[in-house]
């Protein structure tokens, strides 16, 4: 009964594993575009493309919802059937213990003990099976975050610098989009002591945000260095 269990919340898995693999990646990638499009909202409002990302933010977020009703029917199904041959099994077991007490060669006493001990002894078991999904989804988001942390290590060799005065040095930066064949920096230079300001100003799209976050060490340029 206990292997029949097991080989039941394996075969769980099996099936149930890539529509609700599928649904947690198509959910993720929809909420990280819903993000961008609300960080975004005022350039989406100009230049009048609400409806074409409504569109789209309907279509990913329906599939994401049919991938993840594929995985929670199909899961249904196997938490119905393992139910059902858990039940089957406590009466197999009652079944054969009358049996055994009919042929006279057990007790109806012993009867009763034989099923509650095989019933404890079948509870972990059941218990398992009962948070396969559990673990199954604990599995996937302990992977996620393996898979975030390892894509964020730096493979440069890194050194020990001085403490910081807060001097900036920005020194022939460029920044291109390569996907985009795009230049957003161009030989960008200039020197700040600590404690001075500098005010930069242009129109929309002219590098400012991409600067401050070269600034900040968020982006790396393409060409120069930010100190």
């Amino acid at each position: 009964c206990s292997l029949l269990l097991i080989a039941m919340a394996v075969l769980n898995e099996y099936i149930v594993r890539s529509p609700l693999k599928q649904a947690n990646d198509l959910a993720t990638t929809n909420y990280n575009f819903t993000e961008m499009s609300l960080r975004n909202a005022e350039v989406v409002r100009a230049m009048g493309m609400i409806d074409g990302l409504i569109r789209r933010w309907g279509r990913d977020r329906n599939l994401a919802l049919r991938r993840q009703a594929e995985a929670s029917d199909r899961a249904a199904l196997m938490s119905g059937l393992i139910r059902f041959l858990r039940l089957t099994m406590q009466s197999l077991i009652l079944g054969l213990g009358a049996y055994l007490v009919i042929e006279r060669q057990i007790t109806g006493g012993t009867m009763f003990a034989a099923s509650l001990l095989l019933g404890r002894g079948l509870q972990p078991v059941e218990q398992i099976v009962g948070l396969w999904r559990s673990l199954i989804l604990g599995r996937a988001a302990l992977a996620r975050v393996e898979k975030l942390l390892d894509g964020g290590a730096q493979n440069e060799r890194s050194f020990n610098l001085p403490k910081p005065t807060g001097k900036i040095s920005v020194e022939q930066v460029s920044f291109a989009i390569a996907s985009q064949q795009k230049v957003l920096l161009r030989d960008v230079s200039f020197r700040l002591e600590a404690g001075e300001t500098l005010g930069i100003v242009g129109p929309s799209g002219a590098g400012k945000s991409t600067l401050a976050r070269h600034l900040a060490g968020v982006m790396q340029p393409s060409r120069g260095t930010v100190r």
